[in-house]
């Protein structure tokens, strides 16, 4: 069984397209067609459904998937045995939350290289729920998302950080200067709202309807640079990270809201899936970000 195969078989089952896999493994698409019939022809069954210009795995490929994975990673692992960082070649593929690749990913990066300077970096910004379905479904090597402690048993956790999430408004917004403001009074502002499917938004959103509100006038941007910029016009208050603030409120761009009620403590984690042998360099990252 050829390990290029493998890894067209596993491409094919991530992009769903044949057309996409020579693209993206520089084969012509004649080649990604012949070495999927090899391997279909080694293991005796069909491995995807081909109906018009459509790619699905079957039953077969689904539960092969997991097995050809498996077997890369144990290829992998041995690839790399007594290698020295600087040697050491291959792909690294990141998911992050938008908050943490700017203020957290980004920053390691530079130093990482330096270890690992032969290694490609594949960055990918997205929401928990696709990052987690991209992990599964073996297109990232590892994701950094925030949330509740994983429970999920399908994935493992390497590094968890305490985050707390704040409320944030202008440096002219007149709760910058008041102390222990209310639900009420808090929930009465215009928000800034980060995408509708994010972490953030939800958390806001059901901390409102727990305290018996709605938040009703509001501004949505799918950028969180772009909520801090409304924010800094006074176009209302937002709802972030800390991490992803900090530098703003100690340059006097924009105040932390003095609350009534705790902040809500969340958690960063860094997670890969169990079946997934875990390469020097990847252990590599996650230091990095710990001592970040």
């Amino acid at each position: 069984m050829e390990i290029r195969n493998l890894q067209t078989f596993i491409c094919v089952a991530q992009t769903k397209s044949f057309t996409k896999t020579a693209e993206q493994l520089n084969y012509a698409q004649s080649t990604v067609t012949v070495q999927i019939q090899q391997l279909e022809q080694e293991l005796g069954v069909p491995l995807f459904d081909r109906i018009g210009k459509t790619v699905s795995l079957t039953a077969y490929g689904s539960e092969f998937l997991s097995d050809a994975t498996q077997i890369l990673s144990m290829v992998e692992k041995a690839t790399s045995l007594n290698k020295n960082p600087k040697q050491i070649s291959g792909v690294l593929r990141i998911g992050a939350l938008e908050s943490l690749l700017l203020f957290s990913v980004l920053k390691v990066i530079p130093k990482f290289k330096e270890e690992y300077p032969l290694l490609d970096i594949k960055i990918e910004m997205g929401h928990s729920t696709e990052l987690i379905h991209k992990l599964k479904e073996n297109s990232l090597d590892m994701i950094f998302i925030l949330g509740e402690e994983n429970s999920d048993p399908d994935l493992k956790s390497f590094y968890v950080n305490k985050q707390e999430l704040i409320f944030v408004c202008g440096k002219d917004h007149p709760f910058g200067n008041e102390k222990n403001i209310t639900t009420e009074k808090l929930f009465s502002q215009d928000f800034v709202l980060t995408e509708n499917s994010g972490f953030c938004n939800s958390t806001l959103k059901k901390m409102a309807k727990d305290n018996g509100f709605v938040i009703k006038d509001k501004i949505e941007a799918d950028s969180i640079f772009a909520v801090i910029e409304l924010v800094k016009a006074n176009m209302g208050l937002a709802f972030l990270p800390e991490c992803a603030v900090e530098s703003h409120i100690k340059n006097g761009d924009i105040k932390k809201v003095d609350v009534e009620f705790k902040n809500q403590i969340h958690n960063s984690q860094i997670l890969c899936h169990k079946n997934r042998w875990i390469s020097p360099f990847i252990t590599g990252f996650i230091n990095e970000i710990k001592n970040n």
